[in-house]
């Protein structure tokens, strides 16, 4: 925490010792000192942050504001300077105690916009001055056999192997006497290494350092180790030097510059940025504009605008005011949540030590950020009450969509993770062997949210794991993450973040981010498409793509989960005149067709369009596994099996839909468990006139795995003079305790609809000419049990999809009966 937004009594006392009573995590408060003449020195009259004894060279020492230190300092000329330094950029509060970063804020070091008199310019940057070579060398030369001069590269070092470093090595006679990072090599093991691996227990002695050369990006290096439970643990980090740096010594002198890691979110740095990135966004973002003061939530927390207000639950009544949401994960340990029983309470004060760290360190960043109201549905809706749930959950759309900024806990995995960052950045400075001074910095690479194939979100952030997480994300017009390094913004116009790398690299395009709408990231045509009907029908099944492989604790929310952006979705709809008509469990009325057509697994796509061509994707178009179904069916009724929220595995669509329906939904009803349009269901059904063929099937096995074969349905091959008998299909669920699908029980299918993936004619998503009247079509089935054929129609539920693609249209299906069928 910064130090002086979060203490009060903050006064110096004789030997220029700091003293302040500092606010903790719990909300007490503690006595705290600090001997700031062990922290600052003087140099020529300016504060100099890396030195010691300013005291000894100084002289009418105050302290202004709490967090101004002034003095006048002696220069080595007799003459005194007058200058000034805030504490705040380098003085914190860590839970009572007064401490020192690591790392000084040099942004901030000194007043805004004011320039103390007589205080001496800062002295300019040395020139970079010709180093005269070794004449006992060659540039060629090696001088450590250790490290080989990492990271520049000499001779042939860079391809005959990459350094490996060891504890054991780094006693031996391959290093060199004052190697400068041999030195960094030994800190890395003996600090970053025990760090990264947190509360593991690291066996010492199998740590294993290995440092890549890149004489034109950031230097890699690698640290591997094993920790006592056996399980190996791999980070990756790189060098960097700042713009305050001057680095003359041939080792790192061409070190690319990176913005300094603050490792503090509550820091003046850090909320000063965030503030920038929100202002920015509400000033300028056409795409983010929103009312600063809007409608509260009905209910909300009042966490006062400074650190001595107490917290309250406050009941509104259409009040407007700034406010914010957070987003979190939940825990399984027992915490304070809002009851029947304690609603009153609550309403009163909120104790400090009650809130979970998440919580707390959420409140203080709204406090640092000027926000007075928070919303955490934890405290602002009743958990044990049903009905309350149920009507708060309505709103979810209105709270999210309307905050000013949701606060996002991403690295943390429940509620006792906090809102903070860990400080991993390692300084290295010194001289080298021919005296010549460096400077730089050594930081784990930084995982980013976008680049989710090297940081799988599951490792890095967890809270991206989480169901209802991704409608909060995305209905919140700002977001805020706080992770496990560094402050990410993302908003719908932009990403920013303070390592300033989330703009460099490319993104990864199977992952969501508000900036670039990769809710359309699998399918490249479409997400450079305008706003218009096309894009909006293809949106809700790009949200449900990438809903249904997140996890979710309570199986019947599934449908409640994305309650909100359903809502945001009608309107979307609507505006485009596009048929809409129910929600039906998931899915929507006017294009049913295409909804009902997903299947279980990743990635549908053939092909990609690039410019006017087409070619193979980015990612293999056959996994090496079948789409195997890895979750049984719940339980407990959640949807009907027609709707993609039956099953608990992810699920997929063909890219751009179907455009031929095969089949005619001549009704579609379900039935709501309460008042929410697009929540929970009770029961549903279609009735559909098509066509449908009995068949019979059985499991196969094969080195990719084993799959399921319908044996009576005849495809054609070679233009039709070949058949084929059977088609592969994927089943819905994997058998469980309850529901089970035997190979003895007939099943039949049913042809939805198909698509024209190449040929000639507008609807031809890829236009190539073939043998005159000739096309590539997909067909999509269902495949169907009957449930009760004594009825009429007979009634059956979907347990599986199948796909046949050729250019001979689809299997042949002259045994099929046409009528009408229900699935429920």
């Amino acid at each position: 925490m910064a130090f002086s937004a979060t203490s009060c009594d903050i006064h110096l006392k004789q030997d220029h010792i700091l003293v302040a009573t500092c606010t903790k995590i719990d909300g007490s408060q503690q006595h705290s000192e600090l001997n700031l003449s062990d922290h600052i020195g003087n140099d020529e009259g300016v504060f100099d942050t890396d030195g010691l004894y300013f005291a000894a060279s100084a002289r009418n020492v105050r302290l202004r504001g709490g967090n101004m230190l002034h003095a006048e300092l002696a220069s080595s000329d007799g003459r005194w300077h007058r200058d000034a330094i805030n504490l705040d950029a380098f003085v914190g509060n860590d839970d009572g105690n007064l401490f020192v970063h690591d790392e000084f804020d040099h942004q901030h070091l000194r007043p805004v916009n004011q320039v103390p008199q007589a205080l001496k310019p800062k002295k300019p940057a040395k020139p970079h001055r010709i180093v005269e070579p070794d004449p006992h060398s060659t540039s060629d030369t090696v001088r450590c056999n250790l490290c080989k001069d990492w990271p520049q590269v000499r001779g042939q070092s860079r391809v005959e192997s990459v350094p490996q470093i060891t504890p054991k090595s780094l006693a031996s006679g391959d290093r060199r006497k004052g190697c400068p990072t041999c030195s960094l090599a030994e800190r890395i093991i003996r600090k970053m290494g025990p760090d990264l691996a947190s509360s593991h227990d690291v066996q010492e002695d199998s740590i294993v350092l290995k440092l890549y050369p890149s004489p034109q990006n950031f230097p890699q290096f690698q640290i591997a180790y094993k920790t006592k439970s056996g399980k190996t643990l791999e980070w990756k980090g790189i060098m960097h030097s700042t713009d305050d740096d001057v680095n003359l010594s041939d080792y790192y002198r061409n070190v690319p510059q990176a913005p300094l890691l603050h490792g503090d979110a509550t820091a003046q740095r850090c909320i000063s940025m965030a503030q920038g990135w929100l202002e920015t966004c509400e000033k300028k973002h056409k795409k983010c504009a929103s009312a600063k003061k809007v409608v509260l939530p009905a209910r909300i927390l009042d966490i006062g605008t400074k650190f001595k207000d107490g917290i309250k639950l406050k009941t509104t009544s259409g009040e407007r005011a700034t406010y914010a949401c957070l987003s979190h994960c939940w825990g399984l340990t027992q915490t304070l949540t809002l009851t029947k029983t304690n609603h009153d309470e609550l309403h009163k004060d909120i104790p400090w030590r009650s809130l979970q760290k998440t919580y707390a360190e959420a409140i203080v960043l709204c406090r640092l950020l000027g926000i007075r109201y928070i919303w955490i549905d934890a405290l602002c809706i009743i958990q044990d009450s049903p009905e309350d749930w149920r009507a708060e959950s309505v709103k979810m759309h209105s709270y999210y969509g309307s905050c000013y900024v949701c606060i996002a806990a991403t690295s943390a995995a429940d509620h006792d993770g906090g809102c903070s960052i860990r400080r991993l950045t390692m300084k290295h400075e010194g001289k080298d062997h021919r005296n010549n001074p460096y400077c730089v910095y050594v930081r784990p690479k930084v995982p980013h949210i976008m680049h989710s194939r090297a940081f799988p979100h599951c490792q890095f952030f967890p809270l991206l794991t989480r169901a209802w997480v991704y409608q909060e994300r995305r209905l919140s017009p700002r977001v805020l993450h706080v992770t496990d390094m560094e402050l990410f913004f993302e908003c719908n116009t932009s990403v920013e973040c303070e390592c300033g790398e989330s703009g460099d690299q490319p993104y990864t395009t199977t992952t969501w981010t508000k900036a670039q709408e990769a809710y359309f990231a699998n399918h490249r045509d479409v997400s450079e498409a305008e706003d218009g009907p096309f894009k909006v029908e293809h949106q809700w099944r790009s949200f449900v793509r990438e809903f249904s492989k997140l996890k979710i604790t309570k199986e019947t929310d599934r449908l409640p989960a994305l309650s909100g952006l359903a809502q945001l979705t009608r309107s979307k709809r609507e505006n485009q005149s596009l048929a809409t008509g129910q929600y039906l469990a998931g899915c929507w009325e006017g294009s049913l067709i295409n909804d009902i057509a997903w299947a279980i697994g990743p990635e549908l796509r053939y092909l990609e369009r690039s410019g006017g061509s087409f070619r193979l994707p980015s990612m293999p178009l056959i996994p090496n596994t079948y789409r195997t179904a890895k979750e049984s069916k719940p339980a407990e009724y959640i949807a009907p099996s027609w709707s993609w929220a039956s099953v608990m595995d992810q699920v997929d669509y063909a890219p751009f839909g179907y455009s031929e329906p095969l089949c005619t939904v001549q009704n579609a009803q379900v039935t709501l468990t309460g008042k929410d349009a697009h929540g929970q269901v009770k029961r549903g059904f279609l009735l559909i006139k098509g066509q449908i063929l009995p068949t019979n099937w059985s499991t196969k096995k094969s080195w990719r795995g084993n799959y399921a074969w319908l044996h009576d349905v005849v495809t054609r091959q070679l233009f039709g003079l070949k058949k084929n008998k059977g088609l592969m299909w994927w089943r819905d669920w994997a058998d469980g305790a309850i529901h089970k699908l035997n190979p003895k029980d007939k099943v039949y299918v049913m042809p939805l609809a198909k698509r024209t993936v190449m040929g000639q004619g507008e609807n031809a998503e890829f236009s190539f000419r073939f043998t005159p009247g000739l096309s590539v079509t997909e067909t999509a089935y269902l495949v169907l049990r009957l449930v009760d054929g004594k009825v009429d129609p007979a009634v059956y539920e979907r347990v599986g999809w199948a796909c046949y693609s050729g250019m001979s249209g689809g299997p042949d299906l002259k045994q099929a009966k046409t009528g009408l069928l229900k699935i429920v």
